[in-house]
């Protein structure tokens, strides 16, 4: 979890400096467990239905850091959890819809809060070295 709550820190710094930064649902699990891939973990690739648990993770991750944290951009703040920052692995990194109509979670904003955020054209995913830097 100390790894989880590290990258969420991070990644919310970022946002708060105007860097629109994610990660994929796949390298989440990964760097959880200090591993380079989801397929060193989970002996396979990752697949769709994976994301239930890394969501439930993710959750867990915003928990053991306190709660949510603030970020602003775009003249919006948002409550972000762990789960704000993982993203699609294909651009424009977008999060899918029903990740803002979980019905086990509401989340504190809409999904046109989260791109004026985060918005389309300036997303990007963390580079190996940034995490590189967390461990």
């Amino acid at each position: 979890m100390q790894r989880g709550v590290r990258l969420f820190r991070y990644l919310a710094e970022q946002a708060n400096r105007g860097n629109a930064v994610g990660i994929p649902y796949g390298d989440f699990i990964a760097f959880l467990h200090g591993k380079g891939s989801f397929r060193e973990v989970a002996g396979r690739n990752y697949l769709p239905s994976d994301g239930g648990a890394v969501i439930e993770l993710a959750w867990s991750v915003t928990e053991a850091n306190g709660g949510r944290i603030a970020v602003t951009a775009g003249g919006r703040t948002i409550r972000s959890g762990m789960d704000t920052f993982i993203w699609a692995s294909r651009p424009p990194y977008d999060r899918p819809e029903k990740a803002f109509h979980n019905p086990k979670c509401t989340l504190p904003y809409s999904h046109a809060d989260w791109k004026a955020v985060f918005p389309d054209g300036l997303r990007r995913m963390i580079k190996p070295g940034e995490l590189a830097r967390l461990t």
